[in-house]
């Protein structure tokens, strides 16, 4: 048998065992009638819709008051095109709109991996086993199909506008990446790596869509209401004031640097002390500066740019200060890079066992890990404790680490060759 064939039969059994997770997934959350995470967008649309300002969280929990929600719904702090994704929610009850979500959210996602499956073919066998492996495996998946969340249609956009722009249509591959960014701030780093790359095209299209969006989004919500989001809503992450968030940063399951340090530095436990915020804006600002010099030559290969990419993904987690399960599905390219990579023989040998962990860690239900950490907790063993808490984060680590060693082969090759040339020079 062929890989090819192989390839093909491994496949049809992961997308029939992948139909039987999500009918299962399917019956469950049929029982979510609150909307889950979903209810923030969908009050915001209809706040938004009766004249109000989705971006004041008084305003959402009036309008939930006497759904299923009751009144208690998060905040909505998504840029104001957004609103377009589910301007036909508040046409349907609560309930309804959340199951079409959670549909969109399922195709979205398989979305995806058919992209990257088709983008990163060239990469060798390894490429859709990994993805097959993940597509059922991976808990974060799932979780973002109960939890209502929007990461997987951004991604779907962000990962279709850097295959197009790979395949040498940068014009739409930019129009895409700007809606991504539109919807969701944080793949404006994708942008910021276009720039590193000087590929103006892309990043011209992707900035005239943000702009053609916003104006279109006008009817929708009135520029003095979106000038709310940008100089209010928007600088307030920083310090995790997220639009009035009830959720505490250091609540089991949250996989960020500035998580890590406000657990050290301590601080009130909706934001972050001034000496957190501080650190984490130096770690933020260290890690922005250490990729850049590292991907400041172009990669020798199709494997270092994709890594590139994907380290560029991994740092989209790791400098937020709220990085839930939900958001993990952006640390999918890396996983998958570094899978791929481990198996041809670009990572050390040495690095085998870390990314088996980091994968192991990753596809491990967040609730398991929270139960056994707090039963470890219970029995005094806070270290053991600690390092199941933190073990997504490690794994992220692990990730990020590895696409970033590998899409800096170009500035080794540049190094090494220079220190050649001095050799040549002393004889």
């Amino acid at each position: 048998m062929d890989r090819r064939s192989l390839v093909a039969i491994v496949w049809v059994v992961v997308l029939a065992v992948f139909a039987v997770q999500s009918k299962v997934r399917w019956d469950d959350d049929q029982r979510v009638v609150s909307g889950a995470d979903f209810a923030s967008y969908y009050f915001a649309a209809k706040v938004a819709q009766e004249g109000g300002n989705p971006y004041r969280p008084r305003q959402l929990r009036q309008s939930a008051k006497g759904s299923s929600r009751g009144g208690a719904v998060h905040p909505f702090f998504y840029p104001p095109p957004f609103l377009a994704l589910v301007w036909w929610a508040p046409q349907l009850d609560l309930s309804t709109a959340y199951q079409v979500w959670w549909g969109v959210n399922l195709l979205c996602g398989l979305l995806c991996f058919g992209v990257l499956a088709r983008w990163w073919r060239a990469l060798g066998t390894a490429t859709p086993l990994a993805l097959a492996a993940l597509l059922v495996t991976f808990t974060a998946l799932p979780n973002n199909l109960t939890m209502g969340q929007a990461n997987l249609p951004v991604m779907a956009l962000a990962l279709g506008g850097l295959w197009l722009a790979d395949e040498d249509r940068p014009w739409l591959g930019g129009v895409l990446m700007g809606a991504a960014c539109m919807f969701k701030m944080s793949p404006a780093l994708f942008v910021a790596w276009w720039l590193l790359r000087w590929r103006w095209r892309e990043v011209a299209a992707a900035c005239g869509t943000a702009v053609v969006l916003s104006v279109l989004s006008l009817p929708m919500l009135s520029l003095d209401l979106q000038i709310d989001f940008y100089v209010r809503v928007l600088p307030a992450f920083a310090d995790g004031r997220y639009n009035g968030l009830t959720v505490p940063i250091a609540m089991f399951g949250n996989h960020s640097i500035p998580n890590l340090i406000h657990q050290v530095v301590g601080g009130p436990s909706l934001r972050l002390a001034p000496l957190s915020s501080s650190l984490s804006s130096v770690a933020s600002g260290t890690l922005l500066v250490g990729l850049t010099t590292a991907f400041w030559w172009n990669p020798p290969d199709a494997l270092a740019r994709h890594a590139q990419v994907a380290a560029v993904g991994g740092l989209m987690l790791l400098i937020p200060v709220y990085t839930y399960e939900h958001h993990m599905v952006w640390i999918i390219p890396a996983m998958v890079v570094c899978i791929v990579a481990q198996a041809e023989g670009r990572l050390p040998a040495t690095f085998a066992p870390f990314v088996a962990a980091a994968v192991v860690a990753q596809c491990f239900p967040i609730w398991v890990l929270r139960e056994l950490s707090e039963a470890l907790g219970r029995q005094h063993l806070t270290l053991f404790a600690f390092a199941l808490q933190e073990a997504k984060f490690a794994a992220l680590l692990v990730f990020s680490g590895g696409t970033a060693y590998l899409g800096a082969s170009g500035w080794r090759e540049r190094l090494l060759r220079s220190e050649e040339a001095e050799g040549d020079q002393i004889v």
